[in-house]
């Protein structure tokens, strides 16, 4: 089943929505592990459930015990790259799919969002049972986040994700990166460096045509986090950096994510 719930967030300053899938086995006396999944720039908490059926395959993987139920919790981000840029929500540009969005997003995150599930589903509140992951923007988020907090993830996901470089759109990388001391809080290539990330089961994945040549950044992550003995698995597949690139690989997310 699929819910799209929202509450007002007080570190945004506005209503935000979500979108969760519920297994068809949930009940009141089991408790259950949570993927929380990111959209990309320029999407929204429907990107993955309904849009790219993530929902739908979820079911049928768990019908056919595949893996374990669990819960999928899709948030609204916006195209904040999740992190805290601002104490005063900002947004800049006047295309709201375009425009970049200023705000406490990590904060959003870790203090309303994953509180909000917790509170009002039967979750496993703990590391074991908390995974993370996400789309382009969405993945550098999910890395981010995991990478800055590895107490409370076991598993994160980056899906062709917006690991920046020096080459990378500058953009982009002059907001997220505004300065050396900035970057070393947020980019998911330093926080491997220099963060304990044991006990965190990292996956990667990229298109070997994606526009954006996020497998540069995705194959140097790889090895550095390799490079320190970190639990990871990178996957240079074939593709581009779109919705049909995710949509074949989505069974492949779930496996890992929550394979028996």
């Amino acid at each position: 089943m699929l819910k799209t719930l929202s509450f007002i967030s007080q570190k945004l300053n506005k209503e935000m929505n979500i979108n969760l899938f519920v297994p068809d086995e949930y009940n009141e006396k089991d408790r259950y592990p949570v993927l929380y999944i990111l959209h990309g720039y320029s999407n929204n908490y429907q990107g993955f459930m309904p849009n790219l059926g993530l929902d739908v395959l979820a079911q049928e993987l768990i019908s056919q015990e595949k893996i374990s139920p669990l819960l999928i919790v899709a948030p609204q981000i916006d195209n904040s790259f999740g992190i805290n840029s601002s104490v005063q929500p900002e947004v800049k540009g006047d295309d709201p799919k375009e425009a970049v969005y200023k705000g406490m997003y990590s904060d959003y995150l870790l203090k309303e969002v994953i509180p909000f599930i917790d509170t009002n589903f039967r979750t496993i509140p703990q590391k074991t049972g908390r995974f993370i992951g996400g789309a382009s923007m969405g993945g550098f988020a999910a890395l981010n986040t995991a990478f800055n907090h590895p107490h409370l993830f076991s598993k994160a996901g980056g899906h062709m994700p917006a690991v920046l470089l020096e080459s990378s759109n500058k953009e982009f990388t002059s907001w997220v990166y505004p300065d050396d001391k900035t970057r070393k809080q947020r980019d998911p290539i330093a926080l491997a460096n220099n963060n304990n990330l044991s006990g965190l089961d990292i996956y990667l994945d990229c298109g070997d045509n994606d526009s954006f040549r996020f497998y540069e950044g995705s194959e140097l992550l790889y090895k550095t986090l390799k490079s320190h003995g970190y639990q990871v698995n990178y996957h240079f597949n074939r593709g581009n950096h779109d919705d049909e690139y995710l949509h074949r690989h989505l069974e492949e997310y779930l496996l890992f994510y929550a394979g028996k």
